[in-house]
């Protein structure tokens, strides 16, 4: 299946972002799986392949029956991941990696040799490129217009607006 325009990152906790509208760079917080032996730290994130997504992902629950994303959703452009991998050749990638319960699942990479300053650039890169969305304002959409594929529909088109609005910012003068 072909990488989709955006990824999704959920929003655990508040302690994730900054304020309303930023996050910060706990959201990127990439992790070791000692079951790769390819040297790359891993960050889950799902693939933005259809309207059902973002509702996928806000209804994503732990082994205790517990939501996982309370907070949100982080939405990133393929363009802008790109751009990072990009500038950080060998040290930054990403990855479809479905699972049986998660056909969505992908992961951002980071290679294990990766020094602490290139990490924290990579990381607030993830971070300044992120378009939040607050599962309370989701919902609150939501309320006014119950067919919850017609919201999320509005969300994909304002993300190909953001990244459209990228793309002229990074080729302008």
């Amino acid at each position: 299946m072909p990488i989709p325009d955006n990824c999704i990152r959920g929003i655990p906790k508040s302690t994730c972002l900054e304020d309303r509208s930023t996050a910060n760079l706990t959201l990127f917080e990439f992790r070791h799986n000692p079951d790769r032996a390819d040297r790359w730290n891993e960050l889950s994130i799902n693939w933005m392949d259809d309207e059902h997504t973002i509702d996928f992902t806000l209804q994503q629950k732990n082994d205790e029956k517990e939501l996982l994303f309370m907070v949100g959703v982080a939405i990133l452009p393929l363009f802008d991941l790109d751009k990072i991998r990009k500038r950080h050749t060998n040290f930054f990638h990403y990855e479809r990696q479905s699972k049986p319960n998660n056909g969505y699942h992908g992961n951002l990479l980071l290679n294990d040799d990766t020094s602490k300053t290139r990490k924290t650039l990579i990381r607030a890169g993830l971070a300044n490129r992120s378009e939040i969305h607050r599962r309370e304002d989701i919902i609150n959409q939501c309320k006014n217009n119950p067919r919850w594929s017609v919201v999320v529909r509005r969300l994909i088109k304002r993300c190909r607006n953001f990244i459209f609005s990228s793309r002229k910012r990074t080729n302008g003068p």
